[in-house]
């Protein structure tokens, strides 16, 4: 069977060779990586030609797609779209941070410049502009609540979703939430 080849897929490719970035693909899956692999600009799995994609928007990206480790955030996000989505075409992947660590916790050794990455703005400006209303899903949990970037981001979407809030008011993480959850808007 050949591989299902997405609009977006399409547009990935494209942004990343107008910076000069790193396009990997393995099977149905698309990365955007700076040439050194220090950050990851989006992450793309398809496995419908036709249908919905779900975008989903997190705190940072971790290693586990090089390292080649069980990703069990991926595996929540591709079960919750699935579970909420007739015949989903696949899932995005970006974040408020496009450096990549094995723990959100990681983020607070690197500097404000270095968390974000050159092309992440340009990237999630992009996504946004390729994702219906309402298939943007926030979910960064409270680290969000530590830097300024998420209002900016925020602005960028159309009717975005979210899991519910976490304490400080952020949208919340993919991992605790109840498997049955169902997005709800998220407003600002």
């Amino acid at each position: 069977m050949a591989k299902p080849t997405m609009r977006y897929h399409l547009r990935l490719k494209e942004f990343a060779a107008q910076r000069d970035l790193e396009v990997e693909e393995e099977g149905s899956d698309l990365s955007i990586y700076s040439h050194c692999k220090r950050y990851r600009y989006a992450f793309a799995r398809t496995w419908l030609a036709k249908g919905p994609v779900m975008l989903w928007v997190m705190i940072n990206p971790g290693t586990g797609d090089t390292e080649k480790r069980r990703r069990p955030t991926l595996e929540r996000c591709i079960n919750f779209t699935r579970s909420w989505v007739s015949d989903p075409a696949g899932i995005m992947l970006a974040n408020l941070f496009a450096v990549r660590t094995k723990k959100a916790n990681g983020l607070r050794s690197i500097q404000d410049r270095d968390r974000v990455g050159q092309h992440n703005y340009d990237t999630l400006d992009l996504l946004s502009k390729i994702v219906k209303p309402k298939c943007t899903i926030f979910a960064w949990g409270n680290w969000g609540a530590r830097y300024p970037l998420p209002v900016a981001v925020i602005r960028l979407f159309r009717e975005p979703q979210c899991l519910g809030l976490a304490a400080k008011d952020q949208p919340c993480h993919p991992l605790p939430v109840p498997g049955k959850t169902t997005p709800v808007p998220y407003l600002l």
